[in-house]
């Protein structure tokens, strides 16, 4: 019975020194988890060069958090819930990281709940869950080396210190003790925000054609359309001009917005076919490219001196069931039909799809013509829900940065809208 006991406290300390180590073990798990922030600073009114780096090192992870997309594990259009496994798929989890990280009155905490400015937040609580939508232009590396922190005093209550941004600029920190707890008074992103050069790529739709963009002097030729069926009188011809003329005047409003003038002329132009031109919109296209002019172009360098204009574009006006469209320049042989850049309306055209065509011409995203994804468009439905090229009133919309940009009525793009060329 004696050596049974022995054994039994044999076993018994064994059993217990196993469960230390794996408690061990567990505690070093958890230190080196980088999907945590660093543990929340003890409430101590001692501030050290550990206290400074613990919160560098949390201001990092919250940047990287809401304007590098750490929280997305995939490209999305929609919001997305973070992984249910994830310690700040739970909203107030996040919520928490950010009041123990920064004082409400430095502005940090109000920047990444709404951050980008006038756009979709990239973290949004929704039902208690964090969900994330991927800005994937959004980048920001202008962190500070902790290793560069250097304490330059303070008060009881608050404490200065500057590290070395990766830029090689020296960058202060204010730090603030409240209810026990030290808090940066700004991050990183507010104290040292970077700006990438603008987005410079060229669309293949734009800056080609006739109507090559929307500045200088443009010249608009309305050309109305008669045939065998269906005559304009001269009443039509001023419906047709009060449907055109808001639609140009609305991109030339909005083209101000970004620095834009332009100066619009208008000439009236006619063409009569002996025939019926069909329905359809490749019906004109086909009937004019039988005539001896062959093109539009043709046609107009012929009745008007286009010399005098930066460039111009052909509103085909015709009085039929035919729909609203665009035709785009596409190139010519001598062995295929040349369709002329063009936008075509009848009477019953409305002034959003003339504006929309006009834009389309000059290179914009058009969905109707199926010229733009569905992922593109989702992203403007959620980016600019009110752009003109998914907008159906004029009164009620606007040319976003995307569209003018996309025009080459502007040549800035901010980075952060590169999401929308990424393919």
């Amino acid at each position: 019975m004696k050596y049974m006991k022995t054994d039994l406290i044999k076993k018994s300390i064994l059993i217990l020194l196993s469960l230390a180590f794996m408690l061990s073990l567990f505690a070093c798990k958890n230190e080196n988890d980088e999907s945590s922030l660093p543990e929340e600073i003890s409430q101590t009114n001692e501030f050290g060069l550990d206290t400074a780096k613990s919160l560098i090192e949390r201001d990092r992870q919250i940047t990287d958090m809401f304007v590098n997309n750490s929280l997305c594990s995939k490209k999305v259009t929609e919001y997305s819930p973070v992984i249910s496994f994830n310690e700040y798929a739970d909203y107030s989890k996040l919520l928490s990281a950010l009041e123990n990280t920064y004082t409400q009155s430095g502005g940090s905490i109000q920047a990444f709940l709404s951050y980008p400015n006038e756009s979709l937040p990239a973290v949004k609580n929704i039902d208690g869950r964090t969900n994330v939508f991927n800005h994937i232009g959004s980048h920001y590396n202008g962190y500070v080396d902790v290793n560069s922190i250097e304490l330059n005093g303070g008060s009881e209550t608050l404490k200065h210190f500057t590290a070395l941004a990766a830029d090689g600029k020296k960058i202060e920190f204010t730090a603030v003790l409240e209810e026990g707890k030290w808090l940066l008074q700004k991050g990183i992103f507010l104290l040292n925000p970077k700006t990438e050069e603008e987005f410079t790529q060229k669309f293949p739709g734009s800056s080609l054609g006739s109507f090559m963009e929307f500045s200088g002097n443009i010249l608009v030729i309305q050309l109305f359309v008669s045939d065998k069926e269906s005559e304009i009188t001269a009443d039509e011809e001023k419906e047709f001009h009060k449907k055109l003329e808001p639609a140009l005047n609305y991109i030339s409003e909005q083209s101000e917005r970004y620095g834009n003038e332009v100066n619009i002329s208008y000439e009236n132009l006619y063409f009569d076919h002996a025939g019926i031109i069909g329905h359809r919109p490749l019906d004109f296209d086909i009937v004019f490219a039988e005539t001896g002019f062959g093109t539009l172009q043709n046609f107009a360098e012929s009745n008007l001196d286009i010399t005098a204009y930066d460039n111009y574009v052909v509103a085909v006006c015709i009085d039929k069931d035919i729909k609203t469209s665009f035709a785009a320049y596409k190139g010519t042989n001598e062995t295929e039909i040349y369709y002329g850049e063009r936008v075509m309306i009848n009477k019953e055209s409305k002034e959003t799809e003339i504006c929309v065509s006009l834009l389309s011409l000059l290179g914009a995203y058009n969905y109707g013509e199926g010229i733009c994804d569905e992922y593109t468009e989702a992203l403007y439905r959620r980016y600019f829900p009110n752009d003109i090229m998914v907008s159906e009133s004029l009164t009620f919309s606007e040319m976003s940065p995307v569209t003018a940009y996309a025009c080459g009525i502007t040549d800035q793009l901010p980075p952060l809208y590169r999401v929308f060329y990424y393919q």
